[in-house]
């Protein structure tokens, strides 16, 4: 009789897991705009109609957090790494995404051609969801002016670019990588300062294009940005960028450049920008 029990509890416990694994979803994030976006899609059930898609669309939508909690966990966080490690470290962050999951919208929602999946979509715009889902426990300070006249611009700036070539050397690794897009990673100087963090300011996360695509930069950073080039990378998820000391001091020695830091209005461009 005992093989039979564990059988029969085997069963007990496979089935739920085995309901749940009909939905499945695929995800993809936009660092340019922000937005990530999840498509799910699960059968119908034997015997059900066209007419069951609301129905359907409710099954699917009951397995929807845990599944896009997993997902938005393979998303880089910060300079320690992704979201699941962030979990890791500190459980009690597991909250703070499925409060991003929960704010995920429905874009639209369909039949198969072949009546056999009830398929949807979902988006949420992580720049400004970011903020809401973790929120600040301190704002951020920038470093002080620096000592000494600076050459300030004639016409204010109107926000910063960053250009950030591949195979920069990450500082204290001893190696060069690329930069990697993540929700919380920061701009430094050379000395580690901070110079923006946007998700701790309140101003989102930043914002990234393709050195192809700069002349998209324009709505972000307006007509006339403090343009600059990265020196290097810090974090074992090398997504801090460290820009010059003196071009730091440049941008801090000017009010318009401190207001375009604490509003976030900072373009980083990257030579190539993967999902």
């Amino acid at each position: 009789m005992l093989p039979g029990r564990i059988l029969l509890m085997l069963g007990l416990l496979i089935l739920p897991m085995t309901l749940s694994a009909q939905t499945v979803i695929e995800s993809s994030m936009d660092w340019t705009t922000g937005i990530f976006r999840i498509t799910a899609s699960r059968p119908l059930e034997p015997g059900k109609s066209p007419d069951d898609h609301p129905r359907a669309i409710e099954d699917l939508e009951k397995d929807l957090i845990p599944l896009a909690v997993n997902e938005l966990g393979q998303l880089a966080w910060d300079n320690r790494g992704s979201l699941d490690q962030l979990m890791f470290r500190s459980p009690e962050s597991r909250t703070a995404v499925e409060s991003l999951a929960q704010a995920l919208e429905r874009e639209w929602s369909r039949l198969s051609d072949d009546y056999m999946f009830v398929e949807a979509a979902y988006v949420v715009d992580l720049s400004t969801e970011i903020t809401s889902a973790f929120p600040l426990s301190a704002l951020q300070r920038f470093p002080a002016r620096p000592p000494g006249w600076r050459p300030v611009p004639a016409d204010d700036w109107t926000g910063i670019v960053i250009y950030v070539p591949d195979g920069l050397p990450v500082r204290g690794a001893g190696m060069n990588a690329d930069a990697r897009p993540a929700l919380r990673a920061r701009i430094l100087t050379d000395g580690l300062e901070v110079l923006a963090e946007p998700a701790a300011s309140g101003s989102g996360i930043l914002n990234y294009l393709e050195l192809d695509e700069r002349d998209e930069a324009e709505p972000m950073v307006g007509r006339r940005p403090f343009r600059t080039m990265a020196r290097g990378l810090y974090g074992d998820n090398p997504c801090d960028i460290i820009i010059s000391g003196d071009d730091g001091a440049d941008i801090l020695s000017s009010e318009s450049g401190r207001k375009a830091l604490e509003e976030g209005r900072i373009v980083v461009l990257l030579d190539n920008l993967d999902d």
